[in-house]
């Protein structure tokens, strides 16, 4: 068991020097095909630079690269912003959103002129559409500036909802299920989006049993006789119904699946306060010692991992059945919280993330989503 778990130790730290470099090629103009190469070959940034001009040309470095490499007379872009513009745009080019084609990040107003590393004035292209970007007919671009930051636009919207919609779908299988919602919280974002329960599956049933008001929401009577919440004999008929609001409330949010970006320097360049994030992990819950039935069985839930704490607390009581509140979300379990981010505090030589938890899902799928590596 010592072996597997230095073995696999030692593959995530691997992983994570290539992706080290691979943000680092990237972020001196070299493109994501030509920067894989070069991590399959294990050339780290220093090596490089301890390579002759002659050596980095054979590598099918251009001129312009070699140079910087050697001299570095054009500083890298902030390897933050090239997390950041990478995560945006899914590492794909916003223009043909084409994740099959190799990258190169470009600078909407060349280097040279505006000296500008900002993230404003950089999108991810791929390489046919970065040549088009620079190719002049008829004394203009092909693709314009105002044109790119147009179409930068559009595609960072969209990529905004892609990690909330593919927690979704993992969401909806038969085996999942949500056993813990922070229903205020819930009720509250339901009513500022507007969202209508019009078309939800069990709106007439839950009404008609006086479960739910007019608006759709309902409060959380505290009955001191029991566990927790839903436990009445139509109890399930209203968390289908919960499960219904929540998940329209997902649809609308902005979300980050941090589940493979559990990295500090990932970590710094997406997330602050007031983000949404989720996490597939193995999460330790503590159960309060005088923890019975009623309001305020407050549970301490955290996980680590590289050097990194994200912990939050809930209400037990809120938790959707009787199985979650005694097996689901106690001990050690593999779990996915959905959440904002409260606070990001450094302390010593750890990275502290706390998040005010929106819901808790078991039994989901592992995420099917994963940054795209073109190293393997």
């Amino acid at each position: 068991m010592l072996l597997i778990l230095t073995n696999n130790i030692q593959v995530y730290i691997h992983l994570e020097i290539m992706e080290r470099t691979f943000t680092a090629l990237l972020s001196r103009g070299i493109d994501s095909t030509l920067a894989n190469k070069l991590v399959q070959k294990k050339l780290t940034v220093n090596k490089l630079k301890m390579m002759s001009e002659r050596e980095l040309q054979s590598l099918e470095l251009n001129s312009d690269t070699v140079k910087n490499i050697l001299n570095e007379q054009r500083p890298p872009i902030p390897i933050q912003t090239v997390i950041k513009l990478l995560y945006e745009s899914k590492r794909t080019c916003c223009v043909c959103r084409d994740n099959s084609r190799g990258i190169i990040i470009h600078h909407l107003v060349e280097w040279s002129k505006s000296k500008d590393h900002s993230e404003s004035n950089l999108i991810v292209l791929c390489m046919e559409h970065h040549d088009l970007a620079h190719t002049h007919k008829d004394l203009s671009l092909n693709l314009t500036r105002k044109q790119l930051i147009g179409i930068k636009a559009k595609w960072i919207k969209e990529v905004e909802l892609l990690d909330a919609r593919t927690i979704l779908g993992l969401s909806i299988k038969d085996y999942s299920r949500w056993d813990y919602f922070n229903h205020n919280r819930i009720f509250e974002m339901f009513l500022d989006k507007n969202i209508s329960n019009k078309n939800f599956k069990a709106t007439n049933t839950v009404f008609a049993l006086g479960l739910i008001n007019k608006l759709g929401t309902f409060g959380i009577a505290n009955d001191k006789m029991k566990c927790q919440f839903y436990a009445f004999k139509d109890g399930y008929m209203l968390y289908y119904y919960m499960k219904e609001v929540f998940n329209e409330v997902l649809r609308t949010i902005s979300l980050i699946d941090i589940t493979d970006k559990f990295t500090k320097q990932d970590i710094l360049s997406l997330v602050k306060p007031g983000t949404y994030i989720a996490i597939q992990a193995g999460f330790y819950f503590k159960t309060n010692k005088n923890e019975s039935y009623g309001k305020k069985q407050m549970r301490q839930c955290y996980y680590q991992k590289n050097h990194i704490r994200m912990e939050f607390e809930f209400d037990a009581y809120e938790t959707t059945c009787t199985s979650a509140w005694g097996s689901h979300l106690r001990g050690h379990r593999t779990v996915t919280p959905i959440g904002f981010v409260k606070s990001i505090l450094e302390e010593e030589d750890y990275l502290i993330i706390r998040i005010s938890c929106l819901a808790i899902g078991s039994y989901f799928e592992n995420s099917n989503y994963q940054s795209k590596k073109y190293y393997g």
